[in-house]
């Protein structure tokens, strides 16, 4: 049939900037899947190294997989979640696609004789076509003349209009896409095909760092780990048992050996003969017994009875779509994915081919035969599976929850109905799902939010940014309670050695729940996790050989030495020798992982050695971390992801070397997309030109680029030159830059560029840094001076003492980004002036304060007048108003006081500001994806409701007595005090000291690897150098920390000439002067350069005064936090302060009528009211304490004190 050119229409797109394959507008017949380039998004950093232009996308993602094998956690989540978009939903579409019908509201294409004979209502007339209502000419339950047929394998993604992570992120939206599927509608009578766009519905798509933003929050969704798919067999006290675990259901199904025969159970149901199972999945009784090993232990009571084994899972049948007789594998809950495919036929040896992705009755009956040799003893030496073992569990990764998603809403549309309608508009050629077209967004990110794994994402610093990709949670389905009981599952098996770090986890409850990748693991597309190995034949590491990158069960089989097992240069280890046992000779013996063990070999046995620290990346970024207890390593860890970058951030003088790699894979850098010169750079965008010049030969003369007049005067080429066209390709790259933008927790993301103007760059390389980079190393704290002795006190226990500089010079300041928000609806409008004011805020433009504006407290931001519009008369100068729907209705209530109606129509509410900052943005916000200019002229007054304004302020937070820092190394403390540089301690230099940290901490906490580090930078600065000092450098030799340290010192003070830089008589400790009186010290102090960070932890943000709020209904004290407005904690410690210092009225105040005495609680009320003098209660009884009693008497325990005795 002659349809409209589809020409006009929208070309799909996959991605943002996705170029389509397609050469142009046609029919769909002979149309492969649609060939997609993205350019400038995360999947161009991550693709295949050849050019992407000449792949499609399937194919670049199974490229890049197969030619590495392996891939960074980062960019397995982005690959993932690209083989969602290619392969996954292409898949689910193909699923239902089968289930889909017209609508009765569709319009479909007749012939003009055909709807002139029914006499049926036309839409439209289209090329001699006519588009009626499917009502019109059939009935409802007629689906014999109209089918649409749906092609899920031309399915593709597009953006809605204005839709972007900034826009997102700016108009409280979420970042998706809408997927559309291209169908035909066939009418059966006429031969006409109609060819629409079906939307199926939005999916949330992911931006540059792994995250996805749903309503202006950026969230992380972390990793589970969690059992792999497969067959898993243990001893229980019944023998030996087998578990089969599928997709969505975790353990689908158990095999038990019992009395001879083979039990099966659904989902820890109720047991029956396997020989059900066998007949329900569509295999025969005859063709079971005769394929099976040992057809005996099939049998069991009633084992023909077919009617009986479906009524026993016939409720489990109504829980899935696809479950019917003899289908019961192709059921959601029977679902592999491709390694749980592959482990089936490695363990079972029932060689399916592996695109089959559900379990059938093949591996049912090999798994039972397997069973019953295990039990009978028939198989020599089983092979038990430890479920705590990294060999049985892999990654659910980010793509796998919107997979599952996407199959939930399918099945819940189909499985009552078994049809999904679909409303078609024939004249604009696109077409609708009635069941979740509308609400599938909504859908997929409240299943994203019921997963459990959905975190906000930390963008304080590019490391925490990082960690958080490379966290893994083993909490899910199961609650927490759950896993307390699940013998061993907080504890470090030997198959994480190289996988998982042994020192990081959450704290609390979560403590081995929540775990993180170690620095050098990798994910494979199946989602199993993958360390780096170099093989040792003959003791001798072969260094010339690649990496191999080993999973938990291979890792298993070989003998594994540790890393830090140090080599001569030639590859031979160079391990302890110890003596033998039992007269056995002396040798190298090394301790192995092997069998999910420990144990020590000699080193002509090892297999494999470990390469890289097995620790997390936080925790590798710790120099000499082998001298800090693992407690003070995991708090340093987490500090660091807790620092917040500073304006002048300087990189480590001691650091590991992770420092480049963290911020070359955190994410939060700008990189070239082509390989070209910088044409501009400012703090707004960076602009790179790109040239590709390439020759052809000139095949004949008249191709020649010269003119026949030209050619008649030029002279002929020398011998052996060739004329040849010269084709210049130039392509231009615009990089954006994020100047003052608000991160997650109110912190400043913002983008220095480091490209200038005329410099030439590789497609990669780093054009600007954020904050926490500095020479394309992370940057989170200062290099400070710092000296480990006590002053007056002020450093007593973790308390700080610090120099006035550091507040004088910005040395440790920071940004805070606060937002103000004002909606505008019917009776809200701006203004800029106030109330009993003839002149308007010079600050405020149209009610708005202007950018650039530096306000303090108490300044109004936003105008705000309720009841009416502020107009100001030319001639007297006076302002009125014009009334609105509530200056109205105030008015014309009789009993109103016209003085109050009158204030009432000029009240005002402006927003005023509660910090001292400068506005850096302001933003108007009409609904998702509208956003004006910074300007208010444009949208009217009539037009601004429903408009959401939104004002920046950018405010230096320097340092004050109660903020919080802290090293590498968990040594934390709260500045206690900020003396002036003349008083503090100085060296024989006469250069003071800026930070003094109290010495009694290091040896109680066993983090001495702070003064290592503090020594070596004292040599640094002196040298002019920078350390890089690999984790774990005690493998090359006794005290290697020490003598690297020593050695450098030495030779800071031979070259400086200073000998107090390393005194024999005490090493590492300098003499120090009092800046007060000028007289030295009495003793030597260790004294160097520190890396101290500024944690996100802030006095200004901590401080709190409760004047309202609720109490706990049960023990009628306070609730905590600020967020509620709690009240203060009163604890142990603080009552023995208050004890000590003899307040005995304060600490009465504090546990009476300040805290749960409700009694006394009214009666200083009553006296406030009556402006009476406030009487202490005596003899007053806390509410916690009678709650406390009530509970005993519930248990019946009956508590007598001292009033009741007497």
């Amino acid at each position: 049939a002659p349809l409209a050119p589809r020409g006009e229409r929208p070309r799909p797109r996959l991605l943002p900037e996705a170029l389509d394959g397609r050469e142009g507008p046609g029919s769909l017949e002979g149309r492969q899947p649609n060939s997609h380039l993205v350019r400038d998004t995360w999947y161009r950093k991550v693709s295949h190294s050849q050019d992407p232009a000449v792949l499609d996308a399937s194919e670049a993602v199974e490229a890049h997989v197969s030619e590495n094998g392996i891939a960074h956690l980062n960019e397995a989540s982005l690959l993932s979640f690209q083989s969602l978009v290619v392969h996954k939903i292409r898949r689910r579409l193909e699923e239902v696609a089968p289930k889909a019908r017209l609508s009765p509201a569709s319009t479909v294409l007749i012939s003009m004789d055909e709807a002139a004979e029914k006499r049926a209502l036309a839409v439209e007339e289209i090329h001699g076509a006519c588009v009626v209502p499917l009502g019109s000419i059939a009935s409802a339950d007629d689906q014999t003349r109209f089918r649409i047929r749906m092609l899920p394998e031309l399915a593709y993604l597009r953006f809605p209009p204005h839709v972007t992570a900034d826009m997102a992120k700016r108009c409280a939206g979420t970042y998706h896409a809408v997927l559309f599927a291209p169908a035909r509608v066939e009418d059966a009578v006429s031969g006409f095909v109609s060819e629409v766009h079906v939307q199926v519905g939005g999916i949330p798509i992911m931006d540059d760092s792994g995250s996805f933003i749903i309503n202006s929050t950026s969230w992380h969704l972390v990793h589970r780990l969690q059992k792999s798919h497969g067959v898993r067999y243990t001893t229980t006290d019944k023998g030996v048992s087998a578990f089969l675990f599928g997709m969505y259901c975790g353990e689908m199904v158990s095999l038990e050996y019992m009395g001879g025969s083979v039990r099966a159970a659904l989902f820890n149901g109720q047991s029956f003969p396997v020989q059900w199972l066998l007949m329900i999945m569509g295999m025969p009784v005859q063709e079971a017994q005769a394929r099976a090993r040992h057809p005996d232990a099939l049998t069991g009571p009633h084992a023909e009875s077919y009617d009986h084994a479906v009524d026993l899972l016939s409720t489990w049948f109504r829980k899935s779509r696809t479950a019917t007789e003899g289908t019961l594998s192709q059921s959601r809950g029977f679902r592999l994915n491709a390694s749980g495919r592959k482990r089936l036929n490695q363990r079972l040896g029932v060689g399916l081919p592996e695109d089959e992705e559900f379990v059938t009755a093949t591996d049912i009956l090999a798994a039972s035969d397997l069973l019953v040799d295990y039990n009978t003893g028939k198989v020599a030496a089983p092979q038990f599976d430890p479920p705590d073992s990294l060999a049985h569990k892999f990654l659910r990764r980010n793509a796998d929850v919107i997979d599952e998603a996407l199959f939930t809403i399918f099945d819940e549309v189909v499985k009552d109905k078994g049809t999904f309608d679909i409303t078609v508009n024939a004249a604009g050629g696109n077409a609708v799902i009635d069941a979740f077209s509308v609400h599938m967004l909504a859908k997929v990110c409240a299943f994203m939010r019921r997963s459990e794994n959905l975190q906000i994402t930390s963008d304080r610093n590019v490391l925490s940014l990082l960690n958080l990709s490379r966290k893994i949670a083993q909490t899910g389905t199961m609650k927490k309670a759950i896993l307390e009981r699940i013998k061993g599952i907080r504890m470090i098996h030997a198959s994480h050695y190289g996988k998982i770090c042994p020192i990081e986890t959450a704290d609390g409850k979560s403590t081995g729940l929540v775990l993180y990748l170690s620095s050098h693991a990798r994910i494979a597309p199946g989602g199993e996790i993958l360390s780096p190995h170099q093989r040792v034949i003959g003791g001798e590491r072969q260094l010339g050989q690649p990496w191999q990158y080993l999973g938990a069960e291979a890792q298993s089989k070989a003998r594994v030495a540790q890393f830090d097992t140090a080599h001569s240069p030639d590859g031979t280890l160079l391990a302890p020798v110890r003596p033998g046992s039992l007269g056995a000779e002396a040798a190298q013996v090394v301790t192995v992982t092997h069998l999910d063990g420990f144990e020590s070999v000699p080193v002509g046995r090892l297999d494999y050695i470990g390469t890289g620290p097995p620790t997390s990346l936080a925790v590798s970024n710790i120099p000499f971390v082998e001298h800090d207890d693992a407690n003070r390593a995991m708090m340093g860890a987490k500090m660091q992801c807790q620092a917040l970058p500073t304006l002048w951030a300087q990189r480590p003088i001691v650091g590991t070397g992770f420092e480049v790699h963290v911020a070359s894979c955190g994410g939060m850098r700008v990189s070239a997309g082509i390989a070209g010169t910088a044409l501009h750079a400012d703090s707004k965008a960076v602009v790179v030109a790109g040239s590709d010049v390439a020759t052809r030969p000139v095949a004949r003369e008249e191709d020649s680029f010269m003119k026949t007049r030209e050619r008649a005067t030029r002279r002929p080429p020398p011998p052996g030159w060739e004329e040849a066209a010269l084709h210049i390709r130039t392509e231009f790259e615009t990089q954006r830059l994020r100047d003052s933008v608000q991160g997650q927790a109110s912190g400043l993301l913002c983008d220095r560029a480091v490209a200038a103007p005329g410099e030439s760059f590789d497609a990669g390389s780093t054009l600007a840094e954020s904050l926490a980079e500095n020479g394309g190393e992370t940057a989170l704290g200062s290099n400070l001076l710092a000296a480990y002795m006590p002053w007056d006190g002020y450093n007593y226990e973790d308390a700080i003492l610090i120099s006035k500089r550091l507040v004088r010079e910005d040395i440790m300041t920071s940004v805070t980004i606060d937002c103000v928000t004002q909606v505008l609806h019917e009776d809200v409008f701006l203004s800029s002036y106030l109330p009993g004011m003839r002149e308007p805020l010079s600050h405020l433009e149209n009610g708005v304060v202007r950018v650039g504006t530096w306000v303090e407290e108490e300044d109004v931001l936003i105008g705000v007048q309720i009841g009416g519009v502020p107009e100001k008369d030319p001639v007297t100068g006076k302002i009125t108003t014009q009334n609105s729907t509530a200056g109205r209705m105030i008015g014309a209530v009789p009993s109103f006081d016209p003085k109050a109606d009158k204030r009432m129509r000029y009240a005002s509410r402006p927003k005023r500001s509660a910090v001292s900052g400068r506005v850096v943005d302001v933003s108007f916000v009409k609904g998702i994806g509208s956003v004006g200019d910074e300007n208010l002229d444009e949208l009217g007054v009539g037009d601004v409701s429903g408009v959401v304004i939104k004002v920046f302020i950018a405010r230096t937070c320097r340092l004050e007595v109660g903020d919080k820092m802290a090293g590498r190394h968990g040594n934390k403390g709260i500045v206690a005090r900020i003396v002036d540089d003349r008083d503090m301690p100085y060296l024989p230099d006469g250069t003071p000291i800026d930070i003094c940290l109290n010495p009694l901490g290091v040896p109680s906490r066993m983090n001495v690897g702070q003064i290592y580090e503090c020594l070596l930078g004292t040599a640094g600065r002196w040298l002019g150098q920078e350390y890089r000092v690999a984790p774990f450098d005690e493998m090359y030799s006794d005290e290697a920390s020490r003598g690297l340290v020593f050695d450098a010192l030495r030779r800071a003070r031979d070259r400086t000439g200073y000998k107090w830089i390393f005194d024999e008589a005490h090493p590492g400790k300098t003499r120090l002067y009092d800046g007060r009186t000028g007289l030295p010290l009495d003793q030597p102090v260790t004294v160097g350069i520190a890396y101290i960070l500024k944690l996100d932890h802030m006095v200004s943000q901590k401080m709190h005064t409760r004047y309202k709020g609720r109490y706990n209904q049960l023990t009628q004290q306070a609730t905590h936090g600020k967020a509620q407005q709690g009240g203060m904690r009163l604890g142990e410690m603080e009552v023995s302060a208050l004890i000590g210092y003899g307040a005995h009225a304060n600490l009465q105040e504090m546990l009476t009528i300040k805290s749960d005495d409700v009694y006394g609680r009214a009666e200083a009320r009553r006296a406030l009211e009556a402006g009476e003098k406030i009487s202490l209660p005596q003899g007053a009884t806390s509410e916690g304490f009678l709650t406390f009693s009530r509970e005993l008497k519930a248990l019946g325990i009956s508590l007598n004190t001292s009033a009741d005795m007497e």
